[in-house]
């Protein structure tokens, strides 16, 4: 992902707030979830790590 990103002009893909960020938190907070065995809170995880990758991709339209 990180070369298109490059071909589509993103200097540093790796670098970027919007996937360092998110990517970070959420697998921190996933495997906290994990560790604890808490089904709900790996679901609800799940959900936000997918909602916070579509609103990405919308923006990203939008851009275009």
């Amino acid at each position: 992902m990180q070369s298109q990103a490059v071909a589509l002009g993103e200097s540093k893909p790796e670098d970027s707030s919007s996937g360092r960020g998110c990517d970070a938190s959420a697998w921190i907070n996933l495997k906290s979830a994990i560790a604890k065995r808490d089904d709900h809170a790996i679901l609800a995880e799940c959900e936000r790590g997918e909602d916070s990758a579509v609103k990405e991709y919308k923006e990203a339209i939008e851009e275009e």
